[in-house]
């Protein structure tokens, strides 16, 4: 029988791989396989989401609350109109949608670690607003259901409810060869199979680009505040892609979150001796 000793004495040296420059900045942020559980990982891949609880704290979403609101206010953001787009460049308060190791771990499980941040977007979300067709974020020609090209997140500074419009989504809807928009009579009609994604506060649901989702009316008496992460794969031309950060983000976001919302076609590689990160 050989020992342990004997066989670390005689196993090969690992060898080194290339890595790219983004898996390297996904380690530098604490992103590894460990960030998430079996659980969630089985969620992503089967019912096409996952919600992260207590991803942010309450001093972080109160922060996020407080930047939204003034950002909507300064800038004339009402319902109905364009929606409010990359907002790591207007506040640091959202620093943490590009930067969150739980969070991009997800993002990485969907798309590989060639990914790209498409940018923190919001629109006011108050009663009586919200209706949405069934959709996915992402418009070219259908992909394999093992090749997602996009992925999503909402990041909850509300309590989601169904009274408030709690974002629905077809579970596993990713995995189908068609849209919505082909598929139904009516996006905008109940689902046989739809839920709503109902969470606390400070709760970051992940999902799919090409799961089935849409916003719901809000029905209650106050608005409903949350923000949207988005990212892509590098190579993918069917995703919309974000402009390079302005001067102010380039000088605050640590250098390892830049290259990660650095549009590049080709990233450099690095030599590694470590397994693949989201193996």
């Amino acid at each position: 029988m050989v020992s342990g000793s004997e066989r670390e004495a005689t196993r090969p040296a690992m060898l080194p791989f290339m890595i790219t420059e983004t898996t390297a900045a996904l380690r530098a942020l604490g992103v590894h396989h460990g960030c998430l559980t079996a659980v969630e990982r089985h969620a992503l891949d089967h019912d096409g989401y996952v919600v992260l609880a207590g991803v942010l704290a309450a001093g972080e979403v109160a922060a996020m609350r407080a930047a939204l609101e003034d950002i909507f206010e300064r800038e004339g953001v009402v319902p109905g109109g364009p929606d409010c787009d990359f907002l790591e460049d207007r506040s640091p308060a959202f620093d943490v949608c590009l930067t969150e190791p739980r969070f991009l771990a997800a993002i990485a499980h969907i798309l590989g670690t060639e990914l790209v941040s498409s940018g923190v977007h919001a629109r006011p979300n108050i009663p009586g607003t919200g209706a949405q067709g069934l959709h996915q974020d992402y418009s070219g020609p259908v992909v394999g259901a093992g090749a997602p090209v996009s992925a999503n997140s909402l990041w909850m500074l509300d309590d989601f409810t169904v009274d408030n419009g709690a974002t629905r989504v077809v579970p596993r809807s990713h995995h189908w060869s068609i849209g919505p928009a082909d598929a139904l009579a009516d996006p905008l009609a109940p689902h046989p199979s739809q839920l709503q994604i109902c969470a606390p506060a400070g709760s970051v649901a992940v999902f799919n680009g090409h799961l089935w989702h849409s916003s719901c009316v809000n029905r209650s008496d106050r608005s409903r505040a949350n923000v949207t992460s988005f990212w892509r794969r590098r190579s993918t031309p069917h995703v919309w892609a974000a402009p390079e950060l302005r001067a102010e983000a380039l000088a605050r976001l640590p250098p390892a979150a830049r290259v990660l919302c650095r549009d590049r076609s080709q990233v450099t590689t690095v030599a590694g001796d470590a397994p693949s990160l989201m193996a």
